[in-house]
């Protein structure tokens, strides 16, 4: 009997005894066996914050161009199908399907994690769709990660930032290692901040890789008339706009894009009427999401480590309200006091609700982190839906409801809210 998308998916979880199994052998093996058609250009996004936006804005700049465009991202935030998309748009249930059968008919008792055999059936899906641009996502690391069976014609790595440090390394220098596992040799790879780990840079030394530097090779400045400039290698643009996507940072991300797609193009880049068309037409949930809904603001923003958490208590020092009501829940493997350290300073009150993922850290666990800090009153509930309610009940249209902490918390949130018919700010 044919399974459905779920099922495919509840058995994938099975299939191999660890959930992160990095290393790109079986990978590779079952990789080969597909025959992989390469459209025209290849660009892999790493990093440890800003992949997401990054995406979302190779992806506009280059659908407003007229290319056909797929990516492959990680996690989703409420279907599996927002994996895989051509031109924004998720593929359907009934693609997915036909590509985990086509996987497994390849796999020969490879024990493959799910995000192994999610990559390749996205790849299989991807390549048969006739697309011009292809961008991956690496999901965890580089180097190892199984992205990274992919040649590249370009690559931008966002930022090294600790996460992920029991398998990465536990300092910048180990992960910018990992993360520089993506380059290749005579291949342009951008790195989107000031000062890269040294590891960065040597790795592109040795792997003959061309590194651009932000500083060096590209730069962004504001202009008087509130809009912004960049002069990257070839090419310099005059008056363009900010991004729909809140947040300061989101000028680096779009210079490190425009940077990454001269070199790709043979030095050349679409004009400021495009590029500002792009990036005013994005739309990326859960990073920095202001809304009003049942007669309360609300911001929902997937910080889950030191550095997203930092640029969310930024953003949050520049907004006007009367108190602020925290719904935070975290993975137990994150690293929860600096998460906390960077937002507790806003806080009134954090509601904690139950998360339906065992790696999440038990209410009452990250009750007690909270309670020591003295940052607020605090109580725990049984649900993501609970706490809203009790948060509505709680605050006026004057306060601020921030829910953040993972995607196991924002993707719940954003469902009930919008169930609940919310609208945009």
């Amino acid at each position: 009997m044919k399974k459905n998308l779920q099922e495919w998916l509840s058995w994938q979880d099975s299939l191999s005894s660890k959930e992160i199994n990095l290393g790109l052998d079986r990978v590779k093996c079952v990789f080969d066996r597909l025959k992989f058609p390469r459209p025209k250009k290849i660009i892999t996004v790493a990093g440890t914050n800003g992949k997401g936006s990054v995406v979302s804005i190779l992806e506009s700049i280059l659908i407003t161009q007229g290319y056909r465009v797929g990516s492959y991202t990680s996690p989703h935030m409420h279907k599996y199908n927002e994996r895989i998309k051509v031109n924004r748009i998720p593929v359907s249930n009934s693609k997915i399907i036909e590509a985990f059968e086509k996987i497994e008919s390849l796999r020969c008792s490879e024990p493959l994690t799910y995000f192994e055999f999610g990559t390749l059936a996205a790849l299989n899906i991807l390549s048969n769709s006739y697309i011009d641009y292809l961008i991956l996502e690496v999901g965890l690391g580089g180097r190892l990660d199984a992205v990274n069976v992919i040649d590249p014609d370009g690559s931008i790595i966002t930022n090294i930032g600790l996460d992920h440090t029991d398998w990465l390394g536990d300092n910048r220098e180990k992960i910018g290692y990992e993360k520089a596992g993506i380059m290749r040799y005579n291949i342009p790879t951008v790195y989107g901040e000031m000062d890269p780990p040294n590891s960065i840079k040597d790795s592109a030394l040795d792997k003959g890789a061309d590194l651009i530097l932000m500083g060096e090779d590209f730069i962004y400045e504001n202009s008087t008339n509130g809009l912004w400039n960049w002069q990257g290698r070839y090419n310099k643009r005059d008056n363009l706009e900010y991004s729909n996507i809140k947040g300061s940072h989101q000028v680096k991300n779009v210079s490190a894009v425009l940077s990454l797609l001269e070199s790709i193009n043979d030095k050349e880049l679409p004009s400021e009427k495009i590029i500002n068309k792009a990036i005013q037409g994005i739309n990326l949930e859960g990073r920095l999401d202001q809304r009003f809904c049942l007669e309360r603001n609300w911001l929902l923003d997937v910080a889950h480590n030191h550095d997203s958490a930092r640029i969310l208590g930024n953003f949050l020092s520049k907004q006007e309200f009367r108190k602020c009501i925290f719904i935070f829940g975290i993975m137990s493997d994150k690293d929860i006091h600096k998460v906390i350290d960077e937002i507790a300073e806003y806080a009134t009150h954090w509601f904690i609700p139950k998360l339906e993922i065992t790696r999440s850290i038990e209410p009452n666990d990250l009750k007690k982190i909270i309670e020591e800090k003295n940052t607020g009153s605090c109580s725990m509930n049984n649900s993501v839906t609970q706490s809203i309610n009790m948060a509505v009940k709680s605050t006026t249209k004057n306060d601020l409801i921030v829910i953040t902490g993972s995607f196991y918390i924002v993707s719940p949130a954003l469902y009930y809210l919008k169930k609940t018919g919310t609208n945009g700010e």
